[in-house]
């Protein structure tokens, strides 16, 4: 019975004792996690007010959150009676084990890196990589996040995204639009080259000074093939493609050109 007693005492002893400890590591984790929020508020709105670029912005600030996690997760330990130099020793050998199991992870890591330093694309741009199309979103430490153009989300990992073949459709500010226009009637093939290329000079879409191109590419026995090459800002791609279709169009049904495109 006394060694109940004695063990009992020890027991509320030790409650009493590490009661206020573990009360005090609560109340750092609570406000330690609000006030990284708030950091990272400050600090984000801060690159934005420098004009930082937007792809560095979200690496930046996903790794200082990070950091700021892990000494706020170090400061509780600590709080609760852990030696500090302990814990970040076993903390070391911890993360070495994990980095050796997660070398994929680590790769991407690198190849974020890359990306950012060597931006081959930028949060923005429309690109193609690893057979996926679609506008930058966000490029994270270890993926880079795509918005198709039917609104689909897409991850890439960074280490495959680094190392493979990435087509930046936008990066140069212009977009050549390219469409054929297939004419049955050989004799209405110089009328309908003239319509195209009034409606183009009409066109305020269309870049002048980048030479558009209305030409003769293939001659059947069925029907003549007219290209047609001209350039727009990336913002006014599908608009100029769209509206040079429906004028072509509807001057082809006024002067009853038999355009089969």
């Amino acid at each position: 019975m006394k060694n109940f007693e004695k063990v009992y005492q020890v027991l509320i002893d030790k409650i009493f004792a590490y009661t206020p400890k573990i009360f005090a590591a609560i109340l750092i984790l609570v406000i330690g996690w609000y006030a990284i929020k708030f950091i990272k508020k400050i600090a984000q709105n801060h690159l934005e007010k420098k004009k930082t670029d937007p792809t560095l912005i979200t690496f930046l600030i996903e790794l200082f959150v990070i950091f700021l996690k892990v000494m706020l997760f170090i400061s509780v330990v600590s709080k609760l009676g852990v030696e500090s130099s302990t814990f970040v020793a076993i903390l070391g050998a911890a993360g070495l084990a994990i980095g050796l199991a997660l070398q994929g992870s680590l790769s991407n890591f690198a190849g974020g890196v890359l990306i950012i330093f060597l931006k081959p694309f930028k949060v923005g741009d429309l690109i193609t990589a690893q057979g996926h199309t679609g506008v930058v979103n966000k490029i994270l430490i270890f993926n880079t996040i795509l918005i198709t153009l039917d609104n689909q989300t897409i991850y890439i990992p960074n280490g495959i995204l680094s190392n493979g073949t990435v087509i930046n459709i936008t990066k140069n500010g212009t977009r050549r639009v390219d469409f054929n226009l297939k004419i049955k009637n050989q004799n209405q093939v110089a009328f309908a080259i003239k319509i195209c290329n009034e409606l183009i000079i009409k066109n305020e879409l269309v870049i002048k000074t980048q030479n558009p191109i209305v030409q003769i590419t293939e001659i059947t026995e069925v029907f003549t093939i007219i290209s047609i090459q001209i350039w727009a800002k990336n913002e006014n791609y599908n608009q100029l493609k769209s509206d040079m279709l429906l004028k072509i169009n509807e001057e082809f049904v006024i002067h009853k050109i038999n355009n089969h495109e």
